[in-house]
């Protein structure tokens, strides 16, 4: 059995019962996503459309497709009562997953300690590319970003691994010239905003920084390799149309605390 194939063994259930949501629409897009999913490098990227899919419908939303077939654009438009939001699924190969964090994708028989590499530049390149797909659409705009790969599902996906997207990659900070009594207190944690999704350092030499990314409103993270799966959001402080979070009320969202732009970059979650 190819690796392919195991694949569509294994999520089986979830591919039939999207297949069947599939038919009800035309013929040729069932047809499209039935060669993704055959197409040796596309299953996995086929497989984590059905899943996010399933994500939205499990929190109660009504779920269409939105992508035109000529000319592109999201996956699916998400509607519960008035609020609705375009959501564009993307996916991390297992073997991308692997490159980047350095973890297996097969799961341990115990939990060891060792070095890995968050998922960070992953998501951002992710959202980065999603970016222009939804510059012109009138309505909120989400990302979900989704992997099978077991490991990066388990840790790469939890709420303390997904807080860099927003304040950029950290570092500490220790101030040079002061004395030993005092360096202590000026050691403290500092950003360049190094792969933060919805922040850059500004063009304005007035402002310390500026946003960017702003048609994406949100990002869905799925770490759907792991069971149960990690799934989480992250919240653009200033996007074009801000997501209505009733829409997706059981998925916990991460978001910046007012003063971000005072350079107080402090996170929480809603």
């Amino acid at each position: 059995m190819t690796e392919t194939e195991a694949l569509v063994e294994e999520y089986a259930d979830l591919i039939a019962e999207y297949r069947t949501w599939l038919r009800q629409f035309e013929d040729a897009r069932a047809k499209k996503w039935e060669n993704r999913l055959r197409a040796e490098d596309h299953t996995e990227a086929a497989i984590c459309e059905a899943a996010v899919w399933l994500v939205l419908r499990k929190e109660g939303c009504e779920v269409d497709p939105a992508e035109s077939l000529s000319a592109g654009g999201p996956d699916f438009m998400c509607r519960k009562g008035r609020i609705e939001s375009y959501v564009e699924a993307a996916c991390i190969t297992k073997p991308k997953a692997t490159d980047e964090t350095g973890l297996s994708d097969f799961p341990q028989s115990r939990v060891e300690a060792g070095f890995y590499t968050l998922m960070t530049k992953g998501f951002f390149q992710k959202v980065t590319g999603k970016t222009r797909q939804c510059s012109s659409l009138g309505a909120p705009a989400i990302v979900a970003i989704a992997t099978l790969h077991f490991n990066a599902s388990a840790r790469c996906f939890r709420r303390n691994a997904v807080a860099q997207l927003l304040t950029g990659k950290t570092c500490v900070t220790i101030p040079i010239g002061l004395d030993g009594g005092t360096i202590a207190r000026q050691i403290h944690e500092s950003t360049r905003l190094e792969l933060a999704a919805f922040l850059r350092p500004s063009s304005d030499p007035l402002e310390a920084m500026e946003h960017a990314r702003s048609p994406v409103s949100a990002l869905l993270l799925c770490g759907l390799g792991c069971n149960p799966p990690n799934v989480v959001g992250v919240l653009h402080p200033n996007p074009n149309h801000p997501l209505d979070r009733l829409l997706l009320p059981n998925i916990p969202f991460v978001r910046l605390v007012d003063g971000y732009k005072r350079g107080s970059m402090h996170t929480e979650w809603i």
